[in-house]
């Protein structure tokens, strides 16, 4: 009814004027003061099992806590599904572009064990997970996007995001539901419609932002202002702490994409962006190749760093030799030049190996996968970048 609508509103807005005094502080939104008391609440019963273990491990508080614990997620869910009061808007003006989770979670204010309890109450309804934890994945997209490692803001949706595809859920703990979310998310694998494809799909895919941490100059012009002063004794230790920095970043990139991979549901997608990301940049290869069309330095070292990590265990012998023939394969050298072979040699070489008996293709397995593309991720990343630094030397 309106009118339980109104008292709700009402109530929710009087204790969001009773935290904040002045004036001059912006009021939270229904949603942050709803979430602030739902959190709050849940936090009150880990401090009263902490308190009182022998009281609360007996019925029948024990399942009074549980309860409330169980009803403060449940609402939670409901709020952010903007289904809990018809007529209250819960989810704002932005909608499904970023979540009242976004701000606790970045700051991990949120009680220890919340976010998994959520997870785990609505991993099991796909459209429910989507709702719920689709607007925090944007939300960290689009801080990201604005981030910089001068500042180091680039930090906390970079941790944030770790965090989140590291949550495993089910009987078996074996299920991570937001690395398989992040694979459906809109932006995930988009669909190129300018020139500059390289370039396009750094800027828009959703791991894009987060690939894209740069100390080069023509990525972040704020780093040369910040830590190259001119003045060498100043500038060692800043440098090397941009140093630390860069390598704490890329150790959590590969955490993100290494749980991607783990993740079944959500393998095939991951390999499929990264061999989009490899594709849509080989013209990198190139000596005279357009940069403004194409990723930075700064994004195909990070992807390169990211695919090292995940190929380092890799053993040899079970890698595919033939994988770049194969009919499936996500690496493609149709183009490349070769040192031995004519292009007429080289179709009559492929079509004695797809007509022999002996050749029979199997399914690719990720061994192989992973190691030709991070092969390939060499020839387009570090090999161009390089070479144009030594030319300019």
């Amino acid at each position: 009814p309106s009118s339980t609508a109104a008292t709700i509103e009402e109530k929710l807005s009087s204790a969001s004027s009773s935290q904040n005094n002045t004036s001059t502080v912006p009021s939270p939104s229904l949603a942050t003061t709803g979430l602030t008391y739902l959190t709050d609440t849940y936090a009150r019963v880990a401090n009263e099992e902490r308190n009182n273990p022998k009281r609360s491990s007996m019925p029948p508080l024990k399942e009074v806590l549980a309860e409330v614990r169980a009803q403060c997620v449940q609402h939670t869910s409901l709020m952010l599904q903007d289904v809990l009061v018809e007529e209250v808007d819960f989810t704002g003006r932005l909608g499904p572009l970023s979540s009242p989770l976004l701000q606790p979670v970045l700051k991990q204010t949120l009680p220890r064990g919340f976010l998994l309890e959520l997870l785990a109450r609505t991993h099991s309804n796909p459209d429910t997970l989507n709702k719920v934890f689709s607007p925090l994945l944007q939300g960290l997209y689009r801080a990201m996007q604005g981030a910089s490692v001068v500042g180091n803001s680039h930090r906390k949706p970079l941790e944030a995001l770790s965090d989140l595809v590291d949550m495993r859920v089910g009987p078996t703990a074996s299920l991570r539901p937001i690395c398989h979310l992040i694979t459906h998310q809109v932006q995930f694998l988009p669909d190129i419609v300018t020139g500059a494809a390289g370039r396009e799909i750094a800027r828009t895919s959703f791991l894009g932002p987060f690939l894209s941490i740069s100390v080069f100059a023509e990525d972040e012009p704020k780093v040369a202002d910040r830590f190259f002063s001119g003045n060498a004794s100043n500038d060692k230790p800043l440098q090397s702490t941009l140093q630390q920095e860069l390598e704490n970043s890329r150790i959590l990139l590969h955490k993100i994409f290494h749980d991607v991979l783990v993740n079944s549901s959500s393998r095939e997608a991951m390999l499929a962006y990264i061999a989009a990301l490899l594709r849509n940049n080989e013209k990198r290869s190139q000596i005279r190749a357009e940069e403004r069309a194409l990723a930075g330095d700064g994004f195909m070292l990070n992807l390169l760093s990211v695919m090292q990590l995940l190929a380092v265990k890799i053993k040899l012998h079970t890698v595919d030799p033939l994988y770049p023939f194969h009919p499936s394969s996500m690496v493609d050298i149709k183009n490349d030049t070769r040192l031995k072979l004519t292009s007429t040699e080289t179709s009559s070489w492929l079509d004695e190996l797809n007509k022999s008996e002996q050749t029979v293709w199997k399914e690719p397995k990720f061994p192989t996968q992973c190691w030709f593309l991070t092969l390939h991720c060499h020839h387009l990343a570090l090999m161009p970048t390089l070479q144009k630094y030594q030319r300019r030397l």
